[in-house]
């Protein structure tokens, strides 16, 4: 009998680890770089930009032709204010573990 208990345990573990570990993020065809970015407005997200650099820091603002990023990860003192054009990619973490 525990062993059956031991085996029910272990696969509502599996099943509730599988579920956690598959959501998505799911996009519109509407999505651009700009409504993804303003999602995620408040979190620290990496940017990577035309020229292969990244920049991260916290997501403090979208504006039509500006994203102000601000506590830059590898510069404590600085931010940065970055063309909206010039981004090519948003990355941010959407689980842990």
């Amino acid at each position: 009998m525990k062993n059956y208990i031991r085996i029910l345990v272990f696969w509502l573990c599996l099943i509730g680890w599988i579920g956690a570990t598959s959501a998505e993020e799911v996009i519109s065809k509407s999505d651009t770089i700009k409504t993804i970015l303003e999602k995620y407005t408040g979190q620290v997200v990496i940017l990577r930009l035309d020229n292969g650099n990244d920049i991260e820091g916290k997501l403090t603002s979208v504006s039509d032709f500006l994203v102000y990023i601000s506590k830059l990860s590898d510069r404590s003192f600085y931010d940065a204010y970055v063309q909206l054009e010039s981004i090519n990619a948003v990355i941010v973490k959407t689980r842990t573990k």
